[in-house]
């Protein structure tokens, strides 16, 4: 059979339902589905047929359309109360409101369509009681204004399907991959939306449908830099244009060159030409993409939506999650922003393969942070596959932990209002890591949040008794290629940076120290008491008087 299997399926009793005009193939589609899922199959008309003893055309002719729509829709009321997985084919008249919020209750509606060149070279009229009695000349016309009135009602669907002449494996499969994307929700109250981890191809096409979805035809403007344009740009823009959404491109500089304040002029003048207050800011990039247009999107007219599409490692585990946005200044890193929660985060597996290794290997240093805060089993994983995950292997399931952790955070403590920590343990690895990118440029952030951990390993054990972990941690962080040499960055410069940290009060430090693996607590440092608790090992031993927070 295919790549999936029932047991790699875990649906909460869904039913998947198939709608379309007649001829267009949802039983044949149906059964196909049904099998590779392992799931019954039901075909709608068949078994009103079965319930009420008469063909649908004796039915038409001897109730009336009107009588029928009424069982049509008591069926779909009944198997929607069943609460088991199934696959069930409709009928091409199944499009009412009601029916429609029916199937979506209790899982998800494809919307299968077709040309009608393609029914009518294979269309049976016989079983069909609005085209039986119809001359056969006549049925093109009359398939077209069918669709042309149930096509408000196909269009609710959550995914929509072209058959374009393909095979019923191929339909399948598309759909198959569909169902299988992973969703993780942040729970913000209203601000509720899913990070997506689509992991096949055609990404594209998804995030376009989904687009639709949410906000027909709107002005969408991606953002994006040059390199990322050449990668990924063109099959982005024409999934979109052919949903019907105009679309524009704003280039931007790659990397922390464009979080400037400057930028975020240039791209808003540029922007407010091309949206209006109901269009999409798509960010098309990294984490310095994702933040400056989720930066000017909250500003812009006072706020309009944006969607993240992460293309880095880095981007998809932490940068595009969790709403904050910013920019640079010359004193720090993201001194100014603001928390603007996006539409939802769309992120495409395919783009983690155009990665260079340097890149991915830097994106692991936020992957290893977002694994240390789980600990437990995901943390022994990395530790067992780490030389694997250097050369980009098994990173899916790891990915999906990692941004889980944060999602959980966020949700818990949105703004950063938890005295005892809450979103701020996000920031383990990052008051040193920060400053490392600032005095040493040829770091990239992975590899500086990864030399941060280790900061925050030795910080640490220097607050409790000694575990040993930061040896431990650092043997690990060599083998996933990352860099080691903690001691080499501890520059007297550096210390100028971590004193302009944003998260500083009362002169402190709000410091996020690591004693293992899911073992992290937020102290208040002072800038001195910091610096002695990250001396060299053969320095003098200093026991600092913190306050735990």
């Amino acid at each position: 059979m295919c790549f999936l299997c029932a047991s790699r399926l875990h649906f909460n009793q869904e039913i998947l339902w198939l709608v379309g005009a007649a001829g267009v193939g949802k039983s044949t589609l149906g059964r196909w589905l049904a099998d590779a899922l392992s799931w019954p199959f039901c075909d709608l008309d068949r078994r009103i047929e079965e319930r009420v003893g008469r063909s649908l055309a004796e039915q038409f002719a001897d109730d009336g359309e009107a009588a029928f729509r009424q069982r049509e829709a008591a069926a779909v009321e009944e198997l929607a109360r069943v609460g088991t997985n199934a696959v069930i084919a409709t009928g091409g008249g199944t499009t009412t409101e009601e029916n429609i919020v029916a199937m979506q209750r209790v899982g998800r509606v494809v919307w299968l369509r077709a040309s009608p060149d393609e029914v009518m070279a294979d269309f049976d009229s016989v079983a069909r009681p609005l085209f039986s009695s119809v001359p056969a000349r006549l049925h093109r016309p009359l398939w077209r204004g069918l669709l042309a009135e149930r096509t408000p009602g196909y269009s609710r669907a959550d995914f929509v399907l072209d058959r374009r002449g393909r095979s019923v494996d191929a339909v399948g499969h598309e759909i198959l991959e569909w169902l299988t994307s992973r969703a993780t929700w942040v729970e913000l109250g209203e601000a509720r939306y899913p990070v997506l981890f689509d992991p096949h191809d055609g990404a594209a096409l998804r995030f376009a449908h989904e687009l639709a979805l949410r906000r027909p035809l709107a002005q969408v403007a991606i953002v994006t830099d040059e390199r990322i344009a050449a990668l990924h740009l063109a099959r982005y823009r024409t999934a979109l244009e052919e949903r019907g959404f105009r679309v524009t491109v704003a280039l931007v500089p790659e990397g922390e060159w464009a979080k400037r304040w400057a930028e975020v002029e240039r791209l808003a003048e540029s922007l407010c030409t091309s949206l209006d207050r109901e269009g999409i800011v798509v960010a098309l990039g990294g984490g310095a993409v994702c933040d400056l247009a989720g930066l000017v999107a909250s500003l812009l007219f006072r706020g309009v939506a944006w969607v993240a599409v992460p293309t880095t490692l880095l981007a998809q585990i932490d940068a595009a999650i969790g709403g904050k946005t910013g920019v640079n200044l010359p004193s720090g890193k993201n001194l100014l922003g603001t928390f603007h929660q996006p539409l939802w985060v769309h992120c495409d597996a395919a783009m983690l393969r155009t990665l260079a290794p340097h890149d991915r290997i830097s994106g692991l240093g936020e992957l290893l942070k977002g694994i240390l805060l789980v600990g437990g089993a995901p943390w022994e994983r990395l530790v067992a596959e780490a030389e694997q995950l250097r050369e980009g292997e098994g990173l899916a399931p790891l990915i999906e932990r990692a941004v889980q952790a944060k999602v959980r955070i966020v949700a818990a403590d949105e703004r950063e209002r938890d005295p005892t920590g809450g979103r701020r343990l996000l920031n383990l690895g990052h008051t040193l890591g920060h400053a490392f990118e600032r005095t040493a440029p040829e770091l990239r952030h992975g590899e500086a949040v990864a030399l941060g951990l280790l900061a925050a390993a030795r910080v640490g054990e220097r607050l409790g008794s000694p575990t040993g972990f930061e040896d431990r941690l650092r043997a690990v962080v060599g083998r996933l290629g990352l860099p080691v040499e903690l001691d080499r960055q501890l520059r007297p410069e550096v210390w100028d940076y971590v004193a302009s940290d944003k998260k500083r009060r009362d002169g402190a430090i709000r410091f996020i120290a690591l004693r293992g693996p899911g073992e992290v607590r937020m102290v208040s440092l002072t800038l001195g008491e910091l610096a002695k608790n990250l001396a060299l090992p053969e320095g003098p031993r200093y026991h600092s008087q913190e306050r735990c927070l």
